[in-house]
């Protein structure tokens, strides 16, 4: 099972990043922008409470166009934080673009935003013959969550994509490893290609690690199947 390492879903954008083919985007013949933060390099505040609030957001320049980067045929907001979904990219997608969310909160900020073709994923949406499969995730520990920075956290999602031409993609989202991240890869949807958002978030208050630290990493590999 590859396993893709990125920073923060948003930088796949600053990498391009395409599941099938390597470059572009591409997924069965359709283009998708996952998560988009299209700021400048700078442009946004750094994220208090973090080891690195001494830096401004985003950390580096987009790598591509901005028109290559719009050019695409659907968007996918897997939760609604700054960081992935900014007031630029509000901007500059086109209000009629469709765009994929996890829960009826996020359809109702997007839409008031002035989208009209906001979609929920669920367990099996298709959208030009592709499977796009919601998946649950946890943005930190139990403990974590259950205290008052958990409720700012909120809910988060990842998403399968299958296609009978395509191998299986799963981008995990803002996850740490759980048994819903487990069930994904060894019982629900075998992906063969996972992508990571590896950015190791900290922040001084909890001394907490993303899902993709070297622990995570360890329990990746021990789920892999068999070439």
């Amino acid at each position: 099972m590859p396993v893709s390492v990125s920073c923060p879903l948003v930088c796949l954008f600053r990498q391009e990043y395409t599941p099938a083919q390597g470059g572009g985007g591409i997924y069965a013949g359709t283009r998708f922008l996952i998560d988009p933060m299209l700021s400048p390099k700078g442009a946004l505040p750094a994220f208090p409470g973090t080891p690195n609030d001494h830096l401004m957001n985003p950390t580096v320049e987009l790598p591509i166009p901005m028109g290559d980067i719009l050019a695409v045929d659907a968007v996918i907001v897997t939760h609604d934080h700054l960081d992935h979904w900014d007031e630029t990219a509000k901007q500059l997608i086109p209000k009629d673009k469709p765009l994929f969310v996890q829960n009826g909160r996020d359809q109702a900020a997007i839409q008031a935003s002035g989208f009209t073709d906001v979609r929920l994923l669920g367990a099996n949406t298709e959208f030009k013959g592709i499977t796009l499969i919601k998946t649950s995730g946890q943005h930190g520990s139990d403990q974590f969550m259950a205290s008052p920075i958990g409720e700012l956290l909120g809910e988060v999602s990842g998403v399968v994509f299958k296609h009978p031409d395509e191998k299986t993609v799963y981008p995990a989202g803002d996850t740490l490893w759980n048994a819903h991240v487990q069930a994904s890869l060894t019982q629900q949807h075998m992906p063969d290609v996972v992508i990571l958002n590896a950015g190791d978030a900290r922040s001084w208050a909890s001394a907490q690690s993303s899902w993709a630290s070297r622990t995570s990493m360890r329990s990746i590999r021990r789920h892999q199947r068999p070439p």
